[in-house]
């Protein structure tokens, strides 16, 4: 893991073509969890903060397949097997 975290430090396409589904998810779970806001429920029934609805939002849709930015993910492994050689 720590050698594909220097590859994508040193490799600008790459780094580029990895921030794509990055941000996607990441900004949606925050407007997930914006619009959920004092909705959102833990398996008890107490309301979660924001930040606790968002990390619940990011950990469920990263635990999933990509299948909305597959074609971004396709391009992260592109530039890995190039950058790779």
């Amino acid at each position: 893991m720590l050698h594909a975290a220097r590859l994508v430090a040193r490799d600008p396409d790459l780094r580029r073509a990895a921030l794509v589904p990055t941000l996607l998810t990441l900004v949606g779970c925050g407007l997930l969890a914006a619009l959920a806001g004092g909705d959102a429920t833990d398996g008890d029934g107490n309301p979660l903060p924001t930040f606790q609805a968002y990390l619940a939002t990011f950990v469920a849709l990263s635990s999933m397949p990509p299948t909305a930015p597959a074609a971004d993910v396709d391009r992260v492994a592109l530039e890995a097997r190039r950058a790779l050689g």
